[in-house]
């Protein structure tokens, strides 16, 4: 368990309170030394638990909506987290699906990649989260070559 000092407590509401976008909130929490203090210092497990308790409460104050975004930012940083998907219902803030897709490019090293054919390709399979493999077809029926640019 990790304590945060009220300085950093403060630090946290303001970033809230002054962000009006949520990559706003998302870059000004991402620098704050609690942030990483509480990625660093918590297990996932305890981080997904304050989470969980945070957004349950019914009624929620601008203190309250704040810490749940840094243990958000948290999780999804943290190095135990190696999934692409967030262990924690990030659906329970107003930004925080947002927060996983910043997270996704941000922490995980996510890559472009160039799609080259000479037909008109035809999606074989796709879903609303990444999938393990997606195979696409050219308009002969051959697979699709994807080359990934770093």
């Amino acid at each position: 368990m990790i304590t945060l000092t009220r300085t950093e407590r403060m630090a946290i509401v303001q970033s809230y309170l002054i962000a009006n976008t949520p990559k706003s909130l998302f870059d000004s929490l991402r620098r704050l030394s609690a942030v990483q203090r509480l990625r660093s210092s918590c297990t996932l497990a305890y981080l997904v638990a304050a989470f969980d308790r945070t957004t349950a409460k019914a009624r929620r104050s601008e203190f309250v909506i704040a810490l749940a975004y840094a243990y958000l930012l948290a999780i999804l940083n943290h190095p135990e987290n190696t999934s692409i998907r967030c262990p924690a219902d990030s659906s329970r803030l107003l930004w925080g699906e947002q927060f996983e897709e910043y997270a996704r490019f941000a922490f995980k090293g996510f890559q472009a990649i160039t799609i080259e054919s000479l037909g008109s390709p035809s999606l074989i399979s796709s879903s609303a989260r990444p999938a393990r493999s997606t195979t696409l077809l050219d308009s002969a029926g051959r697979p699709i070559a994807i080359s990934n640019h770093a």
